[in-house]
């Protein structure tokens, strides 16, 4: 009967370890790598710093990310990280949106939701119409608010900036509630209906 070794003399720290510190490896005649484990994780990570094994272990993970396996403990994974750090990633999420880059891609999300349009685009309404409500000519700056863009209700384009009172007004007027005269008349000239 043959006698298993205990212990097994490392190639990288050179220390006579427990076999318990070295990882398995079939190719090697007694079973185990020729490395301990501290000595082979301290290889990776330097082998990691490098270019080119940044380049290995991104693909790696992205083979392994496209198998069912891989979604599925990355979902879980997220989902662990997301409940444990929930106060963390709050408290991170509201520290990047207070930066100026976190704020023009906050705004720039909004105006993709909202109004349907880019940042530059309602920009250059707002130049077109010098910043002030479409229908009673009111200058943003006197405002407490930006101007709201106004979408056609039916085909969705937007028409043009106005104030939030205007904009509520004409929604009202649209759906056909009554106005007096002066009203009216602004309306129609804005929607470009004949006026009498």
């Amino acid at each position: 009967m043959v006698a298993v070794a205990s212990t097994k003399i490392c190639n990288g720290c050179e220390k006579e370890l427990s076999i318990d510190e070295f990882t398995k490896d079939r190719s090697k005649g007694d079973g185990l790598r020729s490395r301990c484990k501290e000595c082979c994780a301290r290889c990776a990570k330097r082998y990691g710093a490098t270019s080119q094994g940044r380049k290995v272990q991104l693909k790696a993970n992205r083979k392994y990310l496209a198998t069912e396996r891989g979604k599925k403990k990355h979902r879980e994974q997220h989902v662990r990280f997301y409940v444990g750090h929930l106060e963390r990633v709050l408290l991170r999420r509201k520290q990047y949106y207070g930066t100026t880059q976190g704020k023009e891609v906050q705004r720039r999300a909004f105006f993709r939701s909202e109004y349907n349009s880019t940042l530059e685009e309602y920009q250059q309404m707002f130049e077109d119409q010098n910043g002030q409500c479409k229908i009673c000519g009111i200058p943003q700056t006197e405002l407490n608010e930006r101007l709201d863009a106004d979408h056609d209700l039916v085909t969705g384009d937007t028409r043009g900036l106005l104030c939030k009172g205007c904009n509520l007004h004409l929604n009202r007027f649209e759906k056909g509630y009554p106005y007096g005269t002066k009203w009216t008349r602004r309306f129609e000239k804005y929607l470009g209906i004949a006026v009498l």
